[in-house]
């Protein structure tokens, strides 16, 4: 039990080395860096015995003894007075050589503010993927452009998160421009993070879910549900609202795409029809309901969205934009294949014992 507990200690708080090139010059030596990983995650297995606390306090340890600096990579804005950055979680100088770790806690938002008065917030990222898709098909995401004094929640957003980074508090006004009312939308900045007392956005999703009467539709790439969601999709779907699951058919990440697929069955059994995007790699994430609500953000339909990330969304509650929205799933739609139970049980048993196999790591995915 104990090795057990250690093996999942080690795997779940596994610290991940990306290499970010900051100029064409840059060399790094790979035995060093590899050297650097392993010794985290042996650090963390062999010294903590299972405890997480202790894990964290000893590998943190670790990293201060060689770690000289800390960076932050930041990117100009359009408007030179502005800043934005994008956060590849931490940035550390180790040797006089850049690499950027990624840990568990994983920063997800994506928004852009211009000016102060136009901002966009949704799925994409800055990757060529987004523009030229795979080999095999598109890239298809869902991003918002806003304008109007819904931006000062983004930008809000924005400058709380580049406190808690640079430590530098932006309350200039040039940051939040008066502006008159544009449009006729209602919406709702909404942000949620791993160290809150309350997970937001999934409380909105619950509330959304629970308020549904008629129609309750969902896009996302990652299907890895809490068991809240998932009982409230089930309970709305078997108390006759149309609830619609959209996934892609094919996935970006072999294990997590596995996941997804081993809550399918329960979902179908429920009543809730799930549909597969066979044009490309669905990244959306979207939800509508009842002609009255919608949302757009970075939020996937997953463990690490709803408790361990810091995403970001906006809900939206005028009709117009709602039925926007839902025409964009019905047209997204088209091009999906609509799964049934019957079709679904004659997947190989080798699928079968890969999907049950991957669930046990479903909140660590």
């Amino acid at each position: 039990s104990c090795i057990f507990n250690c093996l999942l200690v080690a795997f779940g708080n596994f610290i991940y080395i990306d290499f970010r090139f900051c100029n064409s010059r840059l060399n790094y030596n790979r035995t060093g860096i590899s050297f650097l990983n392993y010794l985290v995650v042996i650090t963390r297995f062999v010294a903590g015995y299972g405890n997480i606390a202790i894990c964290n306090k000893v590998c943190a340890c670790t990293l201060s003894l060689v770690v000289s600096r800390i960076e932050v990579c930041k990117i100009a804005a359009l408007n030179s007075n502005l800043s934005s950055f994008i956060f590849i979680s931490r940035i550390y100088a180790v040797n006089d050589e850049i690499i950027a770790v990624r840990t568990a806690k994983c920063f997800c938002i994506k928004i852009a503010i211009i000016d102060g008065r136009i901002g966009f917030i949704g799925g994409m990222n800055i990757a060529e993927r987004y523009i030229k898709g795979f080999s095999w098909g598109i890239w298809r995401d869902t991003h918002v452009r806003m304008e109007g004094k819904g931006v000062y929640g983004l930008q809000s957003a924005f400058l709380t998160d580049w406190f808690a980074i640079d430590r530098t508090l932006l309350t200039s006004a040039e940051y939040f421009p008066k502006m008159k009312d544009n449009g006729s939308a209602i919406a709702q900045v909404v942000t949620s993070d791993p160290v809150g007392e309350w997970h937001e956005i999934m409380q909105g999703l619950m509330k959304a879910v629970c308020s549904a009467r008629h129609y309750f539709y969902v896009e996302t790439p990652y299907f890895l549900p809490t068991e809240e969601v998932m009982t409230a999709l089930q309970i709305a779907a078997l108390g006759g609202v149309d609830v619609r699951i959209m996934l892609p058919k094919r996935a970006d990440t072999f294990i997590t795409h596995k996941g997804s697929l081993s809550y399918l069955d329960e979902l179908m059994k429920a009543g809730v029809k799930v549909y597969l995007y066979k044009k490309g790699f669905l990244h959306s994430k979207l939800w509508v309901s009842d002609d009255e609500f919608a949302s757009v953000g970075s939020t996937n339909m997953d463990f690490r969205s709803f408790e361990h990330n810091f995403e970001a969304n906006v809900f939206f509650y005028d009709k117009d934009t709602v039925k926007t929205l839902k025409n964009v799933f019905l047209d997204d739609q088209k091009h999906c294949l609509l799964l049934s139970r019957k079709i679904w049980e004659q997947r190989s048993w080798k699928n079968k014992v890969m999907e049950s196999v991957v669930r046990l790591l479903a909140p660590l995915l």
